[in-house]
């Protein structure tokens, strides 16, 4: 018997083919087409759609709930998947501009013809190597690898990072914990 939203193994529909198209429907959705542009784009109804997408949500939904490291994993894949997006749209920007342009006179000798290929380097767009800094301060987040910054009240503090504080004059973020003074 066939799975339900499948076709069986005598129809067009395989389970490979099923999967793609999950994928597919997740792809475009997370790039922010509606419903009905991915069903246009599918050649499917949007009540597939729609299904594909609950779907999709139920499976993440038990996936979250194995744990967050594979929420962690999925969303580390998207930055990967972005910040390369980036690397290559910053080279391409780096690479040399060919223009092309041909010109046609007629003059004594008959019609003649001209061509020119003009080159300019460029230094590439530093809006793409933006991209990738803020791809990796929320890889940086995701995996915890900034150290948190501690907000202690001074009511709790001890006489020695009161010394401290008054002796700097800089309160005790230079300290190597990393500790912050809350003076409200």
């Amino acid at each position: 018997m066939a799975q339900r939203g499948r076709r069986s193994s005598n129809g067009t529909k395989t389970n490979s083919q099923y999967e793609a198209r999950l994928t597919e429907v997740w792809r475009l959705w997370n790039r922010g087409q509606r419903q009905w542009q991915i069903a246009q784009a599918l050649d499917i109804t949007d009540r597939q759609v729609r299904y594909d997408l609950k779907t999709l949500e139920n499976r993440w939904r038990a996936e979250t709930s194995k744990g967050m490291a594979a929420h962690m994993e999925a969303e580390l894949a998207r930055l990967n998947e972005l910040e390369l997006t980036y690397w290559n749209s910053w080279e391409k920007s780096c690479t040399e501009k060919q223009t092309t342009s041909t010109e046609q006179s007629e003059g004594d000798g008959g019609a003649k013809r001209r061509a020119a290929l003009k080159k300019e380097s460029r230094d590439g767009n530093p809006a793409f190597l933006a991209g990738v800094e803020r791809c990796i301060e929320r890889r940086c987040k995701i995996l915890g690898i900034d150290a948190p910054i501690k907000i202690k009240d001074v009511t709790e503090m001890t006489d020695e990072e009161l010394f401290f504080i008054a002796a700097t004059g800089k309160g005790i973020e230079g300290r190597k914990d990393n500790l912050q003074v809350d003076l409200n």
